[in-house]
């Protein structure tokens, strides 16, 4: 078995010719691959472009099962002296150029004022970054099939079924290939990390908890007495007189606060419920028990890993530095 000692050695090597150009970047990382895993052992190389001049720096990390995690870098040749490094330089602070007027960062964050008043943003933004802490933390990567599966998954849900289309779509959502390709990485990031915190545990969950996925279609009017008798009837009425009414289906766990009661009801009864502050009537239309199938186990999956991630939230350590510091720290807290 290959020692830590001998892969730095090699590395050093291989590190040494990607710097002075003589292998490429793609050859390289193959062959670094090659020589960890003889010592059963895993790299990833890093590339960090320098804002002051556009050169490139690389970093090797060098992790193992029951070994100390290794940073290894190269540098050979004229470069960037190591005192200019990390500086940053003046249009870093730029974000975006428009008809040749440029918006600053500060200017954006202005604009997207907003953000800091809305919680889901907010904790979008923070789970991102716990995510790939937890990637990082499980030692858990992504493998080409996975990501190819997970474009395929995101081409398919946006019936992306040519190039033609991707590239229609991509243009009008702002995105770039790599940027795509980024963002579904991300995605299938999500999956694997879920699949491997609480994939376990999705069937015992579900042979305790299927009650609570039960479907229930519901009418609901305001003429109790109507719904009984015809609910369709009576919802197309009441909406023809603007009032309240509705047909939906839900699972039990997501009723609404107002329509809570549906939950202990039987195909065909009426219960009183509240709709937008409105009193009315609702009968269930349709009742069925949840099935263990592949739709319902993955909900499950989800559900469990959001409640994963609201734990990993809540002991974070978050520190704002745009917006109002005591807003941002009260919005978000009130939502821990």
């Amino acid at each position: 078995m290959t020692e830590l000692p001998e892969v730095v050695s090699a590395a050093t090597r291989i590190l040494t010719e990607l710097s002075e150009s003589r292998v490429t970047p793609a050859d390289a990382e193959r062959e670094l691959a090659a020589v960890a895993a003889k010592g059963g052992l895993r790299v990833r190389l890093l590339a960090d472009e320098e804002a002051y001049d556009g050169s490139v720096h690389r970093n090797l990390i060098v992790r193992g099962p029951g070994r100390p995690t290794v940073s290894l870098s190269v540098a050979s040749g004229p470069g960037l002296p190591w005192a200019l490094r990390g500086v940053v330089a003046p249009h870093e602070y730029d974000l975006v150029e428009v008809n040749g007027q440029i918006v600053a960062v500060d200017e954006a964050m202005a604009c997207l004022d907003g953000l800091f008043d809305d919680v889901r943003l907010m904790r979008g933004l923070i789970d991102a970054s716990l995510v790939a802490q937890a990637l990082d933390e499980y030692d858990l990567e992504v493998s080409p099939h996975d990501l190819q599966e997970a474009m395929d998954a995101y081409r398919r849900a946006r019936r992306l079924y040519s190039a033609e289309a991707t590239d229609a779509w991509m243009r009008d959502n702002g995105f770039t290939p790599a940027l795509l390709a980024k963002h579904v990485e991300q995605l299938a990031g999500v999956a694997l990390l879920r699949r491997h915190v609480v994939g376990g545990e999705v069937d015992a969950w579900f042979a305790e908890h299927h009650a609570e996925l039960d479907v229930i279609v519901a009418a609901w009017a305001t003429d109790g007495e109507r719904l009984r008798a015809d609910p369709l009837a009576a919802v197309a009425e009441s909406w023809r007189a603007g009032d309240a009414a509705g047909l939906r289906e839900w699972r039990v766990d997501e009723l609404p606060v107002g329509f809570c009661r549906l939950a202990g009801a039987a195909v065909g009864e009426v219960v009183p419920v509240g709709f937008d502050g409105v009193s009315a009537d609702a009968v269930v239309v349709d009742r069925r028990p949840a099935e263990r199938d592949a739709r319902t186990l993955a909900l499950v999956e989800r559900r469990l890993f959001d409640r994963w991630l609201a734990d990993r939230r809540a002991a974070a350590r978050v520190t704002w530095f745009w917006g109002d510091r005591r807003r941002t720290d009260r919005v978000f807290d009130a939502y821990q």
